[in-house]
């Protein structure tokens, strides 16, 4: 009988084993949709803390990428940290702050994207950077162009310091505006902005100009643009003359 009885349990012991554990009384099996997407939010998370620590934060008490957490996520990605594609993805994640990302914006924008891991998330880089080249901007463009001043403002109570502002023109126009380098080159020559900011109006206009003006011969000074931009284009169109007007005294310019 004792030998018996051994048997017995040794019996239920190869059932369990072969089996599986019973789940608990009162308890039901897990689902597995459930637990997909648990798996998907950790591995969104798992990047997130990686530029954390990075950039020298503790995951546990940060909660939010700054610009050295996004410095780091550029050179993961393999792009310069001034790239476009960072501002794209910002306004794609429905960011609301100047240079971060909160983990909630990481985490809830790439997940209403249906990406869930790290070659997910280069894909669509490369996605974006199809469209920011696209000749044929859309509303989507203005839209992206007008979310990046606040984005790339470290400071919200200032205007856009101007070196700032010409590094981003230079890299989100360059496909879309021909008189560019004439742009940047009399801000820094003669418009008088240095270490003035640039605002917001100015910002928005400047791609209304860039959209409405391939030449220099379609402008109209009757439309309503800063004064700056008018005083742009009439030192392009005279090399050399006294087109050049203080921007200071259009008062659009004056950094608060």
């Amino acid at each position: 009988m004792p030998a018996a009885r051994r048997k017995s349990v040794g019996g239920a012991n190869a059932e369990k084993s072969k089996g599986g554990a019973a789940p608990a009384p009162g308890k039901k099996g897990k689902d597995p949709l459930a637990g997909f997407a648990v798996r998907s939010k950790n591995d969104l998370e798992i990047m997130f803390d990686g530029y954390l620590v990075q950039a020298g934060n503790n995951p546990h008490e940060c909660d939010s990428m700054n610009e050295q957490a996004l410095a780091a996520f550029a050179e993961d990605m393999g792009i310069p940290k001034d790239d476009p594609l960072v501002l794209m993805l910002a306004f794609r994640l429905e960011c609301a702050g100047s240079f971060s990302i909160t983990r909630g914006e990481w985490v809830h924008g790439f997940q209403e994207l249906s990406i869930t891991s790290h070659a997910g998330v280069r894909t669509y880089l490369k996605a974006l950077s199809a469209e920011l080249c696209n000749p044929d901007p859309g509303d989507q463009f203005t839209n992206f162009y007008n979310f990046s001043y606040d984005f790339i403002r470290s400071d919200p109570t200032r205007f856009l310091p101007l070196d700032t502002a010409i590094q981003y023109w230079r890299r989100i126009l360059i496909p879309h505006f021909k008189l560019l380098p004439e742009w940047c080159n009399y801000l820094v020559d003669e418009s008088g902005l240095e270490g003035k900011g640039v605002t917001r109006d100015l910002w928005q206009q400047l791609w209304v100009f860039a959209q409405n003006t391939p030449s220099l011969e379609d402008h109209s000074a009757q439309g309503a643009y800063p004064v700056i931009i008018d005083n742009f284009v009439e030192w392009a169109m005279n090399p050399g003359g006294d087109a050049e007007k203080d921007a200071g005294d259009s008062g659009d310019v004056t950094a608060s």
